[in-house]
């Protein structure tokens, strides 16, 4: 035993051959170390940075099916929209067809009841006319209608028009014939009792 401790004494004695090459060894183990550290270093990051970069992929896939989402819920606003401007519109249409036809049937009765009126005061409607040419046909059955003591309110059933627009159109005849409109009830009365 003791020879062999001799031995590993002999052995452990440092020489300076045997320092060099126990720096040198020591110094390629810290290397190898550091370079396992670095590799691991290296690994631990390139795992977050492809964790972060499917991340930021799921991210941009999840804003790019929100943006689409969006973007359906504008084209769907506007496809509601269109169809309510279409409704609206057609609502506009019908209604307006109705007044069209309420004005032709309207028309139609007042040119009725002008030619009744003409047929039953020809001779008054014949001197209304001759002395006023720029009178229109419905001025003539307005007054007319005045001249028979029919109220404002009796006249706009009659010719289907609403209360302003008789005022207006008494405006207009009393312009046209040079008087004021308070004067044309006795301008009417004097015309039909002629």
């Amino acid at each position: 035993m003791e020879e062999l401790l001799n031995t590993y004494t002999n052995t452990t004695t440092l020489d300076p051959e045997n320092l060099d090459i126990a720096l040198l060894l020591g110094s390629v183990i810290w290397i190898f170390t550091v370079i396992i550290f670095l590799g691991t270093l290296f690994l631990i990051l390139f795992n977050k940075y492809n964790k972060i970069k499917k991340q930021a992929l799921e991210l941009q896939l999840h804003m790019k099916q929100l943006n689409e989402s969006k973007l359906q819920e504008k084209l769907l606003d506007k496809v509601k929209e269109k169809i309510n401007l279409t409704q609206r519109s057609n609502r506009l249409r019908k209604q307006k067809d109705e007044l069209i036809a309420s004005v032709i049937y309207k028309q139609e009765h007042v040119l009725e009841l002008g030619e009744e009126i003409k047929a039953i005061y020809a001779t008054e409607y014949n001197a209304i006319q001759s002395r006023y040419p720029q009178l229109t046909e419905l001025d003539m059955l307005v007054i007319c209608l005045l001249g028979i003591d029919m109220t404002n309110e009796e006249i706009c059933e009659l010719i289907k028009m609403e209360k302003r627009t008789l005022y207006r159109r008494r405006q207009l005849i009393s312009q046209r014939i040079g008087i004021s409109s308070t004067e044309l009830e006795d301008f009417a009365h004097n015309i039909i009792e002629e």
